[in-house]
């Protein structure tokens, strides 16, 4: 479970990057901020800070006033129970002097190293082949004591770079390092079996699973050629997201309902197909009928000739409003920030998977009535409808 909440702090914009980060990290206790009422989300986080995140994300377990570095002797310091913790678990070993050095800048590879040997005390699956890390041009700066955790973290999406590089030495803001956080929370909410039992940070209704089932042969993407996902096309329906997920499976005769991914009212995400097959959501046809790509809207999906199906991912939000031509698309607080944040993974995903990497803005995330305006409404009433929060979901997608 991983509860939301707007963020409080007025350095931390609502349409923000790392708004939602910072919101889940406020909402379930892991920040509070500074005594001014800002959380500086560029200032740099320290050893101490980041293993005091981690800390009462494993619920504050005590361990006790025993002195295991000698910089960190006073139980006053509000990072002296964490630092315990981590040194008693293996999740730091401090420094070759004795010290931990809870004031100093945490750099990109210690946070890796700390939050790699924290996810294998929670149970996580922290294997990853050695080709992880070799997309990046600065591997050989990773310092051997974090080769493995870098790869680990690289591989699962959790560390994606900076400008296409690593940069394993580089110091981690306030607002990265709780972004890094969120990502393996996410990861392992989103695929159970990263973790077990998966780490809870408080209460909530944000749950993430993940249901990858075996879809109907026909959905298999079958000579598409040079064609790789580089769009994703975002529904609405005034259903649940259960009859989505029915009408999914129901329809895959003609495939015209299904999604990869259904996102419920309260943020919940289910994912129907894998990213590596097609989940023919758009139903479009390269013939001339009114389902035909002939008709888009979007220069892109109307200059190609064949079905938009093979170089999109579908995302449907359930629960929008109704309106006599389809839905309002209004979708919920929690829908913007699981939208933010599967958009996010998709993009990794596509980067991992074809080694594409695309920038995501109102060209390459659409609606699906840019795709078959003549099918779903005519615009602004068509799918995902006119109340629907573009804006809101791509301004927090970090590019």
């Amino acid at each position: 479970m991983v509860s939301f909440a707007a963020s409080p702090f007025p350095d931390v914009p609502h349409n923000s990057w790392f708004h939602d980060s910072v919101a889940w990290a406020y909402a379930n206790n892991i920040t509070t901020g500074f005594g001014d009422g800002t959380f500086r989300p560029t200032a740099n986080v320290t050893r101490g800070e980041f293993i005091t995140f981690l800390h009462r994300i494993a619920g504050r377990p005590a361990t006790g006033n025993v002195v295991r570095f000698s910089d960190v002797a006073n139980p006053a310091s509000f990072y002296f129970g964490a630092v315990n913790w981590a040194a008693l678990t293996g999740i730091t070993t401090g420094f070759g002097d004795g010290t931990f050095r809870p004031r100093l800048p945490i750099t990109r590879e210690e946070l890796s190293t700390m939050m790699f040997r924290f996810a294998r005390t929670r149970g996580s699956d922290t294997t990853a082949a050695v080709a992880a890390l070799q997309r990046f041009p600065d591997q050989g700066s990773v310092s051997s004591f974090a080769i493995e955790s870098m790869r680990w973290a690289t591989n699962r999406g959790i560390v994606r770079g900076s400008g296409g590089r690593l940069l394993p030495r580089a110091t981690a803001s306030r607002a990265e390092s709780l972004t890094m956080l969120y990502r393996y929370i996410m990861d392992v909410q989103f695929n159970p079996s990263h973790a077990n039992p998966p780490p809870q940070p408080g209460g909530g209704h944000f749950i993430r699973h993940c249901h990858i089932n075996g879809f109907p042969s026909a959905n298999r993407w079958v000579n598409r050629g040079e064609w790789v996902p580089d769009m994703i096309v975002l529904h609405t329906t005034a259903g649940s997201a259960q009859s989505a997920i029915n009408t999914s499976f129901r329809n895959h005769g003609s495939n015209r309902t299904s999604y990869h991914f259904v996102v419920a009212g309260d943020g919940t995400i289910t994912q129907i197909v894998p990213l590596t097959d097609s989940a023919w959501g758009n139903g479009t046809t390269t013939g001339t009928g009114l389902d035909s790509h002939i008709w888009s809207t979007h220069p892109v999906v109307r200059s190609r000739p064949t079905n938009a199906n093979h170089y999109t991912v579908s995302i449907g939000f359930a629960d929008a409003g109704p309106t006599a031509a389809h839905t309002s698309g209004h979708i919920s607080p929690a829908q913007i920030y699981a939208g933010a944040w599967l958009i996010e993974h998709i993009r990794f995903e596509i980067w991992r998977i074809y080694g594409l990497t695309i920038p995501i803005n109102r060209s390459t995330v659409i609606g699906h009535n840019e795709i078959t305006p003549r099918t779903t409404g005519h615009p602004p009433g068509g799918c995902p409808g006119p109340l629907f929060q573009f804006d809101a979901i791509i301004s927090r997608v970090r590019q």
